[in-house]
Protein backbone atom coordinates (compact mmCIF):
# COMPACT_ATOMS: atom_id res chain seq x y z
CA UNK A 1 0.00 0.00 0.00
CA UNK A 2 1.59 3.52 -0.66
CA UNK A 3 1.94 5.78 1.35
CA UNK A 4 0.16 8.98 1.43
CA UNK A 5 0.82 12.38 1.99
CA UNK A 6 -0.62 14.18 4.93
CA UNK A 7 -2.40 17.69 3.36
CA UNK A 8 -1.25 20.68 4.14
CA UNK A 9 -3.26 22.97 6.25
CA UNK A 10 -4.73 26.55 4.49
CA UNK A 11 -3.88 29.51 5.43
CA UNK A 12 -5.99 30.52 8.73
CA UNK A 13 -7.29 33.47 6.58
CA UNK A 14 -8.35 30.52 3.56
CA UNK A 15 -11.91 30.62 2.59
CA UNK A 16 -14.34 27.79 4.32
CA UNK A 17 -14.22 25.72 1.05
CA UNK A 18 -10.06 25.04 1.47
CA UNK A 19 -10.55 24.34 5.04
CA UNK A 20 -13.69 21.97 4.15
CA UNK A 21 -11.62 20.51 1.05
CA UNK A 22 -8.83 20.14 4.14
CA UNK A 23 -10.60 18.27 6.95
CA UNK A 24 -11.84 15.38 4.18
CA UNK A 25 -8.41 14.95 2.65
CA UNK A 26 -7.04 14.74 6.15
CA UNK A 27 -9.38 12.38 7.57
CA UNK A 28 -8.90 10.40 4.50
CA UNK A 29 -5.65 10.29 5.36
CA UNK A 30 -5.62 9.03 8.74
CA UNK A 31 -7.72 6.47 7.64
CA UNK A 32 -5.56 5.53 4.90
CA UNK A 33 -2.72 5.90 7.65
CA UNK A 34 -4.79 3.28 9.87
CA UNK A 35 -5.39 0.76 7.84
CA UNK A 36 -1.77 0.73 6.04
CA UNK A 37 -0.41 0.71 9.95
CA UNK A 38 -2.78 -2.32 10.56
CA UNK A 39 -2.05 -3.98 7.46
CA UNK A 40 1.85 -3.87 8.52
CA UNK A 41 1.21 -5.18 12.04
CA UNK A 42 -0.33 -8.39 10.55
CA UNK A 43 2.18 -9.01 8.08
CA UNK A 44 4.32 -8.88 10.65
CA UNK A 45 2.02 -10.96 13.25
CA UNK A 46 2.41 -8.17 15.59
CA UNK A 47 -0.66 -8.38 18.48
CA UNK A 48 -1.84 -11.91 17.50
CA UNK A 49 -1.77 -14.92 19.94
CA UNK A 50 1.38 -17.05 19.03
CA UNK A 51 -0.49 -19.99 18.21
CA UNK A 52 -1.36 -20.49 14.76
Amino acid sequence: MAKKTKPKRPDLTAPQTQWDTYERKLKEYEDHERRRKTELNRRRGVGRSKRK
